[in-house]
């Protein structure tokens, strides 16, 4: 039996990052207005509610579609500069993407951080900002996907840019924007001949954005204290930055501390421009506030086994942690795996609306990673 979708909320309401709990009466899903009344509403749902969902999950088969998608994007990422993606590589719908980004950077303007001076991160303005992201998202992807795709593509860009409930933003955010590509080539509208302009033009894009928001509304890293500690916000640059760099003599692993090479390099490549960014908001000596991307420097095995070590690192420290996985939306085109059950009868709805019991980890289709 299928939960009931939620009433349709208005566009202040909705959290795409809030998972209310059955004793508050919730399924844990989360649905959008369409203003077409002769189509249904969508609804998404957090279905990796514990950790033995998660494993399921990760098992799946549609969680190695995702990752070769991920895969994808880094082979064709190799050895590739920003200014290498020629306008013949992008399409009419990268363009209507990166504009409808654009659009989003340039509504910061318009709502100025209130002087809030009790908490240290986290500027109410943003849910403002963020309210008219809700409201406009379908106009925005209008010329991006299918018509049929717009709704539930929606909710995917809505979700890419932090929580407006604890005003935060983190590599689960990041994941989200990264689950909207997939579900753009998923649905026909980008194919494999795509993925550099995907990684090296759309991605970056996105970054800018989401880099703005953070040091306008003071946006608290999500998970900071937590799992991977890379960077306090973001990864991927780290994974397809470091697949641009596997051919490259000028720019060795322990160039963190070279300035004028940042300066040179960073508007080419992701992983220098990340290495830029983090100069531009922390202070002190680099080994003391990234650690970890302070030890990659000493790889003496070069960009190759960076960019495998960060690979392993994103499937391994984002996609198999619990606190990030269980925030991942599921709708039509990025599908939860059906999971068998011990017993022929309607799964145990839980806070996501998905099975929390009689869960047999095998699902159909299943690939073992």
């Amino acid at each position: 039996m299928s939960p009931t979708p939620l009433a349709c909320p208005s566009p202040l309401q909705v959290d795409l990052f809030k998972t209310e709990s059955p004793q508050d009466g919730g399924t844990g899903e989360v649905s959008t207005c369409n203003p077409s009344p002769d189509h249904r509403p969508l609804t998404w749902i957090r279905r990796i509610t514990s950790r033995d969902l998660h494993e399921a999950y990760l098992r799946s088969s549609e969680f190695a579609q995702f990752w070769i998608f991920i895969l994808d994007l880094n082979a064709s990422s190799e050895d590739k500069r920003f200014s290498q993606i020629s306008p013949d590589m992008v399409t009419s719908e990268m363009d209507s993407l990166i504009s409808a980004l654009s659009d989003l950077k340039s509504w910061i303007s318009e709502f100025e951080p209130l002087p809030v001076q009790s908490v240290r991160f986290g500027n109410p303005s943003f849910r403002e900002w963020h309210a008219r992201l809700v409201e406009r998202a379908p106009k925005l992807l209008a010329g991006v996907c299918p018509p049929e795709h717009v709704e539930e593509l929606a909710g995917y860009l809505c979700a890419s840019f932090g929580s407006v409930e604890r005003l935060d933003f983190g590599t689960g955010h990041e994941l989200q924007f990264a689950v909207l590509l997939y579900c753009l080539r998923q649905c026909q509208v980008f194919d494999k001949r795509h993925n550099a302009a995907l990684a090296l033009r759309v991605f970056p894009k996105y970054l800018d954005t989401t880099r703005a928001l953070q040091q306008k509304y003071s946006l608290e890293p999500a998970g900071s204290k937590g799992v991977w500690g890379l960077d306090d916000y973001a990864f991927l640059p780290f994974v397809w930055g470091s697949s641009q760099l596997l051919g490259s003599s000028k720019i060795p692993p322990d160039f963190v501390n070279d300035i004028p090479l940042i300066n040179e390099y960073r508007k080419e490549y992701l992983y220098v421009d990340a290495i830029g960014y983090i100069r531009d908001y922390k202070s002190g000596p680099f080994h003391e506030h990234s650690p970890t991307l302070w030890d990659i420097t000493g790889v003496r095995a070069g960009w190759p086994k960076i960019n495998n070590g960060m690979l392993k690192m994103y499937k391994a420290e984002v996609l198999g942690k619990l606190p990030v996985a269980q925030h991942i939306l599921f709708g039509e085109l990025f599908k939860f795996p059906e999971l068998k059950t011990r017993k022929m009868r309607p799964p145990v709805l839980g806070v996501a609306g998905g099975p929390v019991s009689n869960v047999n980890l095998d699902s159909e289709g299943t690939d073992e990673d």
